[in-house]
Parts: structure tokens; C-alpha cells; sequence
């Protein structure tokens, strides 16, 4: 899946440009909208901090510009971005790997409300410019109106996000609805290993388990002594099982920290995966809103009453909708108004059945 700064930017459906569209194309497009959203939250729970979850091997995280501007940069878990910081100025950080909530710890004046018991500080925690709302080499905000229009992806070493013609000079060379995994030129450059494994390059032949296939693809490889290390673009995660895992190289990977390349857990697209189509069970945000409003103003029994009516009307609504969907026609006003009219005329029907029996 390609990796883009935004949830919502991250799906291919879209609505078409036209005005007029048939309800399942807007079902369609709202349910894989929000099927991809939930995904990408990863199955976080609103109310429960992931702090007693240690360093996560991925979450989505947030960064509260007006409690650590002075402080440093800090890491919240969606959790504590809901409920400990509700109103600030929040940085959306996407996921990444290895984090510990840091909300409460003293880089905070106030303890986290949803779970108080916090070592002073998350050592293991790796912070970078995003924590500050800046990404890419360019050193900019997102959105910025020098770069509105252009795409950003996210390297997998290095986890910032660089704008595309700062990852690829030739832009025209690159097709990033094809490209699920990124590393950017600086992560290359430290590790020029992974250059043996870049689409294109990469060959087998080392048939030998025993031996370490890194060093076959670089005796093999052919080299230009004057070539500069590029950022590599793979157009699937699963190029990871090229990756040699003799003894030798696994020691390296983790002595640097690269332990997470040869887990295929770690792709964003098996984390999408793993977390979608969960929690269809779990009650609506918007049918808890509604309920404690309704028992605020008619108390308990009066809301109980009037949810089930407002259940009704909804079942009825979307039976309405549905029958217009198969018939593959545009949802119009007229069709609204007859729905509601219907609706009306029942209503009035069922208060005068009442009144006849009295």
C-alpha cells in the first residue's frame, strides 16, 4: 500500500467529479473510506492509553504543539490525543514503530488522565522533525503552498515523509500508484547494503543456504564506480524476503536497528490488513452522542422512547435508500421529500388508530 501523509489519501476511491452519482457509488466509496481509517488507527481504543503496552511495535501517534513547545518533542497515543488534549494543536504523525506514550511524563505539566503511573521519560523513544510538524529534507510543514500539490510517502527506515520530487529528480520515472515501500536516499546512504535488493537489481542465484547472499549479489552485481546512492522505490513489501538472513547479517541488521526489515508484521499494508473489518460490533461514537443527549433532555425512560423511534426511522430510511441503490438511480430532493411525506402520512395514520381506540 502506498504510504501518503493522510488516512484519507491513502485510498484509490474516489468520487466521481460529476454531480449526479448512483447512492451505491457513494456507499461504496464512504464504507471503504472509513473501513480504511479505522485500519489505520490500528484497532486503538478511544479511552485506553497504550503506555502499559510498552513500545509498540506500531501505532498512530500524535505530537501536542502547545504542551511541549518548550519541553521537547513527546509522542501521544490516540487515546490521550482524544482525551488529554482535546482543543490543542495536534501534529498527526501517521504510525510508526517503537513508541511509548509519553503523555504525563515530565515532559507535561499535567498527568495523563487516563493512566498517571509514568516513568519520567521513554529512553527507547526516537524522535524526529515531525514531532514539530516539519518533514523532508525541504525541512517544511504539511500542507505547505510551495508543495500543495505534491505527493509525500513516508521512508520505512527513517519513517519522515519527503516530498516526491525530493526523493526522485526524474519525477516521470516513478508511478506511485505501483510503489508500496520507500527508502530515501539518506537511509540508502547509510546502508548501501539495500541497494543489492533494489527492484531491478536484485537477482537470484545463491542457491546455497549457508552462505551469505549478500555477499554473492555484490560479487555478482555490476557496479558503476561513479553512481551516487538513490532512493530506492519497491512496488511490494514482500521484497523483504530477499533480505539474507545468515547469521552475520541478522547481527547486523540488529546492531543498527534494522531488525524490523525482515518482519513482514511491520508493513504498513499487513498492518492495514491485520486491523480491517474489526470492531463492526462496537456502538457507533455518533449513537452515544446521541443517547446521552437524548437522557439529558427526556431523562432515561423519555430517551429510551424516543431512540427507538429514531431507530425506526433511521432502519426505514436506509431501507429507502437501499431500494434506490439496486435500482442503480441518483439520490434526488424528490426522492427525500417522498421518503419524509411517507413518513408524515404514517405517523398521522398511527396517531389516529390511537385516538380511535380512547
Amino acid at each position: 500500500m502506498k504510504q501518503l501523509l493522510k488516512a484519507e489519501e491513502t485510498s484509490r476511491v474516489r468520487i466521481p467529479d460529476d454531480p449526479l452519482v448512483t447512492l451505491n457509488e457513494v456507499i461504496e466509496a464512504h464504507e471503504e473510506l472509513e473501513a480504511e481509517a479505522e485500519a489505520l488507527l490500528g484497532g486503538a481504543n478511544a479511552n485506553v492509553c497504550t503506555y502499559p503496552e510498552g513500545y509498540k511495535p506500531r501505532q498512530p501517534l500524535y505530537s501536542c504543539r502547545d504542551c511541549t513547545s518548550t519541553t521537547g518533542p513527546a509522542a501521544l497515543c490516540y487515546a490521550c490525543s482524544v482525551n488529554c488534549h482535546d482543543g490543542h494543536e495536534l501534529v498527526e504523525l501517521y504510525t510508526k514503530r517503537n513508541f511509548c506514550c509519553d503523555c504525563g511524563n515530565s515532559k507535561f505539566k499535567n498527568a495523563c488522565t487516563l493512566y498517571k503511573e509514568k516513568k519520567p521519560l521513554n529512553e527507547r523513544n526516537q524522535y524526529n522533525h515531525n514531532f514539530d510538524g516539519l518533514y523532508c529534507t525541504c525541512n517544511r510543514p504539511y500542507p505547505c503552498e510551495e508543495y500543495d500539490d505534491c505527493e509525500m510517502l513516508q521512508c520505512i527506515v527513517c519513517e519522515d515523509w519527503f516530498h516526491l520530487q525530493h526523493l526522485e529528480e526524474t519525477l516521470d520515472s516513478v508511478d506511485t500508484s505501483e510503489v508500496e515501500e520507500v527508502i530515501c536516499r539518506n537511509c540508502v546512504t547509510r546502508f548501501t547494503f539495500l541497494l543489492s535488493y533494489a527492484d531491478g537489481t536484485y537477482k537470484e542465484g545463491c542457491g546455497d543456504d549457508n552462505l551469505c547472499k549478500l555477499k554473492w549479489l555484490e560479487a555478482n552485481a555490476k557496479t558503476d564506480e561513479n553512481s551516487q546512492p538513490c532512493s530506492l522505490f519497491f512496488n511490494s513489501y514482500k521484497w523483504r524476503n530477499r533480505l539474507c538472513q545468515c547469521n552475520i547479517c541478522l547481527n547486523f541488521y540488529e546492531d543498527n536497528n534494522l531488525q524490523f526489515l525482515t518482519d513482514l508484521t511491520d508493513c504498513m499494508q499487513t498492518f492495514v490488513e491485520s486491523h480491517g473489518n474489526k470492531g463492526d460490533d462496537k456502538p457507533k461514537d455518533d449513537d452515544r452522542v446521541m443517547t446521552n443527549a437524548l437522557i439529558d433532555v427526556a431523562g432515561r425512560e423519555g430517551a429510551i422512547t424516543l431512540f427507538k423511534g429514531y431507530e425506526e426511522m433511521k432502519r426505514k430510511l436506509g431501507n429507502h435508500l437501499k431500494r434506490l441503490a439496486d435500482e442503480g438511480r441518483e439520490v434526488k430532493k424528490e426522492d427525500i421529500d417522498q421518503f419524509f411525506q411517507e413518513l408524515e402520512i404514517e405517523r398521522k395514520r398511527r396517531r389516529e388508530d390511537i385516538l380511535s381506540q380512547l
